[in-house]
C-alpha cells in the first residue's frame, strides 16, 4: 500500500471515530441587526458546522433562546443571522471536521 493511501486511511478512521473533530466556542457580546455580518475569527464555510447558537439579552435575566436554525456561515470568519439580535449576546458552538 502506498504511503499516501495509508495516511488517507488513518485520517478517515480518525474522523470516523471522532478524534478528527474539534469543538469551538465563540461569544459575540453585542449581537447585530438581522442579516448583518458578525465576525467569528477562525470559522470557515464548508469545513465548520454550527451546532448551537444561544442568545440572551445583555444584562438581563430570563431564559436564553436558541437561534441555531437562523444562523449560517457566509464566508471565512463570518456568520449571519436572519434574527434581529441587537442588544443580545450570542454564544456560538461549532464543530470543525
Amino acid at each position: 500500500m502506498a504511503a499516501n493511501t495509508q495516511y488517507a486511511t488513518k485520517k478517515k478512521r480518525a474522523n470516523f471515530s471522532g478524534r478528527g473533530l474539534e469543538n469551538r466556542v465563540a461569544l459575540i457580546a453585542t449581537g447585530a441587526a438581522a442579516n448583518t455580518d458578525m465576525t467569528i475569527t477562525g470559522i470557515r464555510p464548508g469545513r465548520d458546522y454550527i451546532v448551537a447558537v444561544i442568545t440572551h439579552p445583555t444584562g438581563a435575566t430570563g431564559a436564553p433562546a436558541d437561534d441555531t436554525a437562523n444562523v449560517t456561515i457566509t464566508a471565512a470568519n463570518t456568520i449571519r443571522s436572519t434574527t434581529n439580535n441587537t442588544g443580545r449576546a450570542l454564544l456560538v458552538y461549532w464543530i470543525r471536521s
